[in-house]
């Protein structure tokens, strides 16, 4: 239903119609879930509206539900008033707070890129071992309490972020090395 493309809908008892959809999924919840997606499909599409302000029962006295009640057609009025702009602009229009929210779940949801703005260093002249960075990787999820990515997984996410990746043979043992990326020496490597 995402893809635009036309639809055929078969009515029941009337004729047949093609449309184009363009409904918009709507969700309320407490938490934003988690979610793997790196296709960019999600940040195109999702608008995040954080409400986290809350009904006090002084709110509930000075707004009672009975008089806000009166108040639904002046509401749906305001609410049609918003569709038409929204038909006009032809997108929603989003607010920095929005774009903040959006972003701050994508990274959240996003692991890899996380573990490289707080652990790794950008360096051009360094290289690190895929073996030595993807344990670092899975010491810096464990102290975050996640669960690491599976290594190959991991390892296509860096090249998604612009990392690359060489295979050299020291003495007939092949291995890959990550270039650009530095990550910090401690008492344990």
């Amino acid at each position: 239903l995402t893809g635009e493309d036309t639809l055929y809908a078969d009515v029941k008892y009337d004729q047949p119609f093609m449309f184009n959809n363009f409904a918009k999924l709507t969700f309320a919840m407490n938490s934003l879930p988690p979610m793997r997606d790196f296709s960019g499909g999600l940040e195109r599409r999702a608008i995040i509206l954080k409400i986290d302000q809350q009904i006090t029962d002084s709110d509930k006295k000075k707004y009672p539900l009975s008089e806000m009640r009166k108040e639904t057609a002046g509401m749906f009025n305001l609410a049609m008033i918003g569709l038409r702009r929204l038909l006009k602009n032809g997108h929603f229009i989003e607010t920095k707070s929005m774009k903040h929210e959006l972003s701050a779940w994508l990274l959240n949801n996003d692991s890899v890129s996380r573990y490289l703005m707080e652990v790794v260093q950008k360096d051009a002249n360094s290289t690190v071992s895929g073996e030595d960075l993807y344990l670092s990787y899975s010491d810096y999820s464990d102290e975050s309490g996640e669960r690491p990515m599976g290594r190959y997984k991991f390892y296509n996410r860096l090249q998604e972020l612009g990392y690359t990746r060489q295979r050299s043979h020291i003495k007939g043992d092949r291995k890959y090395y990550w270039q650009g990326i530095k990550i910090p020496v401690t008492d344990f490597n």
